[in-house]
């Protein structure tokens, strides 16, 4: 059972690293990074001279917003006011004139407001807008109105084909899918859409027309990251187009000055290679010497990394092997089914027979599902299995090397997790995010409750013996450390729990951004903190001590952070699984070293004290 249990383990861990493999090719093959320069900003800086220079140095597009009221004033290509300012201004200009003060006012070229009056008709209402005169009249006007998007710039469109840019219309979501269809007949050719807004055009109601849309005229989807700009709809229009889609990396305007000159390359360079990103939104500094710095940086950054600064194009599909994920998924079956067979055979078949039909089953009705639920079990199993082989492995001679063993040992069982997990969700949908990893504090937290579960079965062999304890520790007084320890463990799982996932609830500290910077500075990809300099410390010495005496075994259970940290980094499938395999080997490496290190102050402060710590 045993060899038939570890043989299908060995398949599958071998299956799972050939679709990694498959999804690598995938990423690799895709080199191309699209600079895009966004145009109104550019208007806004009075930089529209540097587009040349910036097309000389790798921006292959501009992204356009439509034209609306307001934009058009500020280009001096009309002039509103309300009525109620034309009343005062009248009084000084000695007019004998009144002025309907819900209405505005607009003033402008004749052939601008000729085309602005069909399109306010459109949206507003015939009874609304009308001609008078010198003038084009909205009646029951409100100041949003103003930022209404209207149409796209025609001399603006023509000078940017003239110069060669590729256009990126950015068409902002409360257009009409009849608009929509209508802007893109009218525009020239292009080949990607960025919507601007909180959601994407027609959503929910009309989003299949919108795809329809979108893949009839063959144009690619330009999904901008959660954290930057979440669009509702945008993950449900990518699948709904095949996921025609690349991921868009941007910054907002007031974070450029914060940031300056180096933390924005860095950062723009970062999403494309530890994120998988492939068009970078570019906005302009204030200063015009800083804005060719920046894109001048970014560009050789790239090629120096084996990037090309092309048209970005979507990934291509992932061979999806279907019969090799269910490899992948019965191997964690009969990983738990190898754990039960040390206690019951009988319970051992059981659970493979019974889990393997349940696999198969859910797997004909629910392919995706299926997978997330099995990746989610394996990032919740994995660390217990690896506290499990711990605590059953800690005997004989306690020295460092043994401890290093072992530690290294229990750290590549865990990583086989990863691998699984990786193997399991290696698709496309995740590599866009598109997907994500589902259940994360559970798989911070469930690993911690079964692994203190076991150690109580360990520990006490029977539940007699553990009532009498706990009855003891209930009776006794409560002294302040007491008070201090449970404090310390409440504070504890709350910052853990809270600090966990996409949104953490606690920010990051200003101290905890500048240490992340010089450790990318120095090492490029940056280790979990919770790993190097909690987990995996505390786990080396909680495995040294318990050598000793057993009663330090607890000190595993806080090391296992280190371990759940792990498939966690392995967890983030929209980083190349290249990227996660270094950032868990460094923080591995820097752990053992910071690991040692306590021991050795441990073994230090003993012979001071003339007196065993153990």
């Amino acid at each position: 059972m045993k060899r038939f249990l570890g043989l299908i383990i060995i398949i599958g861990l071998i299956s799972a690293t050939f679709l990694i493999t498959k999804r690598h090719q995938v990423e690799s093959s895709n080199r191309d990074v699209e600079l895009v320069i966004d145009y109104s900003s550019l208007a806004e800086k009075e930089q529209i001279d540097l587009l040349i220079k910036l097309k000389d140095l790798g921006v292959k597009s501009v992204a356009l917003e439509q034209e609306s009221l307001r934009s058009l004033e500020a280009k001096n290509r009309i002039t509103y006011y309300s009525g109620r300012e034309l009343n005062f201004l009248s009084r000084f200009l000695f007019q004998d004139k009144d002025f309907d003060i819900d209405r505005l006012y607009i003033m402008g070229d004749n052939e601008v407001l000729s085309r602005l009056k069909d399109l306010l008709v459109t949206r507003l209402g015939e009874g609304r807008v009308e001609r008078s005169g010198d003038f084009l009249l909205i009646s029951d006007w409100k100041d949003k109105y103003l930022d209404i998007p209207l149409y796209f710039d025609s001399e603006v469109l023509a000078k940017l084909k003239g110069l060669g840019f590729n256009l990126i219309p950015r068409i902002a979501a409360d257009n009409s899918v009849e608009e929509f269809r209508e802007i893109i007949n009218r525009l020239p050719h292009f080949d990607k859409v960025i919507f601007s807004g909180d959601n994407v055009v027609a959503y929910p109601k009309e989003l299949a027309k919108t795809a329809k849309i979108l893949k009839t005229n063959g144009i690619t989807l330009g999904i901008i990251e959660p954290f930057i700009a979440y669009q509702q709809g945008a993950n449900q229009l990518a699948r709904n187009i095949n996921l025609n889609a690349v991921r868009v990396h941007s910054l907002q305007q007031g974070e450029l000055a914060k940031l300056g000159i180096e933390k924005t390359i860095d950062r723009y360079f970062k999403a494309v290679y530890e994120r998988n990103v492939r068009v970078l939104y570019l906005k302009p500094f204030d200063e015009r010497a800083d804005t060719i710095k920046v894109i001048k940086g970014l560009a050789e950054k790239l090629r120096k990394s084996g990037y090309h600064l092309e048209v970005a194009q979507p990934f291509k599909a992932i061979n999806n092997n279907k019969r090799l994920k269910l490899i992948v998924g019965l191997s964690l079956i009969a990983i738990i089914s190898l754990l039960l067979t040390f206690y019951s055979s009988k319970l051992a078949y059981l659970c493979f027979g019974l889990g393997a039909l349940a696999l198969v089953g859910l797997y004909i009705f629910n392919q995706q599902l299926t997978l997330e639920l099995i990746a989610l079990k394996t990032a919740i199993i994995f660390p217990l299995i690896t506290f499990i082989y711990l605590l059953n492995r800690i005997k004989g001679e306690g020295t460092l090397i043994n401890c290093y063993k072992l530690f290294i040992k229990g750290t590549m069982m865990t990583i086989s997790g990863g691998i699984l997990i990786q193997g399991l969700l290696a698709d496309r949908e995740y590599l866009l995010q598109v997907a994500q990893f589902r259940g994360i504090k559970l798989a911070f937290l469930l690993p911690l409750i079964l692994s203190t579960i076991y150690y109580l079965y360990f520990k006490y062999g029977s539940l007699e013996d553990l009532k009498l304890d706990i009855s003891k520790l209930l009776t006794r007084k409560i002294s302040i450390q007491d008070i201090i320890v449970v404090a310390v463990l409440i504070i504890g799982g709350i910052i853990y729990l809270s600090r966990t996932g996409n949104n953490p609830i606690i920010p990051v500290t200003s101290f905890e951004i500048q240490v992340r910077k010089l450790l990318e500075d120095i090492l490029v990809i940056r280790p979990r903190f919770k790993s190097f300099l909690l987990g995996h410390p505390l786990l080396i010495l909680g495995i040294y001590l318990s050598f000793k005496e057993k009663r330090y075994l607890l000190l595993l259970l806080l090391g296992l952070v280190g371990q759940i940290t792990i498939l966690n980094t392995f967890s983030h499938l929209h980083t190349p699984f290249i990227v996660s395999l270094f950032r868990v080997l460094i923080g591995v490496g820097l752990g053992g070293i910071i690991g040692g290190g306590l021991v050795c102050v441990v073994k230090l402060v003993s012979r001071y004290r003339d007196k065993s710590l153990f």
